[in-house]
């Protein structure tokens, strides 16, 4: 009768709905599932990079399925070239500092002999208006190309004991030039 192929046909689409529904679900765990086992060594492999400092610039030797060989690759030529731009900028900074404090010492070592051979007045106190100008140069150079250093240098300080009597004749061998124009 009708009414006994309306109940068939509602449990049939109901069965068929619980059917889609379950595997729906299957499909969606099965997702899931497939996509963490997919993500899961990039999710390590951008974990060990993240967990490195700002200046650990060390090869990623991390273990990853051939899949990630090309991008682990990738990273670590990427990596080389940060630390040979890095490591160009140091030269730089160095040679820069040289190139500005050699000139300025040199003109300014000139005006302090000018000023102690000068019997006139008047250039007796252009000497020393020169003096001024070249120590306030000297020192602002100085000031930038220090930032720059220990900008470029912060995390790349050893911590350990620092041998006093090495560094107090570093400075000693360095500013005794100045000392000894200055007569002290």
């Amino acid at each position: 009768t009708r009414q006994g192929q309306e109940a068939i046909a509602q449990r049939t689409a109901n069965l068929a709905a619980a059917i889609g529904l379950a595997a729906f679900a299957l499909a969606a765990l099965l997702s899931m599932l497939t996509a963490g086992s997919v993500l899961g060594p990039i999710n390590r492999l951008a974990d060990a990079v993240g967990r490195r400092g700002p200046h650990d610039l060390r090869a990623v030797d991390h273990p990853s399925p051939e899949e990630l060989r090309p991008l682990v690759t990738s990273l670590n030529g990427f990596i080389a070239r940060l630390r040979g731009a890095l490591s160009r900028t140091e030269t730089f900074i160095a040679e820069a500092a040289h190139h500005i404090r050699t000139p300025l010492a040199t003109v300014r070592a000139r005006a302090e002999i000018a000023l102690r051979q000068s019997e006139a007045d008047e250039t007796r106190e252009t000497m020393r208006a020169v003096i001024r100008a070249v120590e306030e140069s000297s020192r602002s150079a100085s000031q930038l190309l220090d930032h720059a250093t220990v900008v470029y240098r912060s995390d790349r300080l050893a911590d350990g004991p620092v041998d006093l009597s090495k560094l107090l004749q570093g400075l000693a061998r360095s500013h005794g030039p100045t000392a000894e124009l200055r007569d002290l």
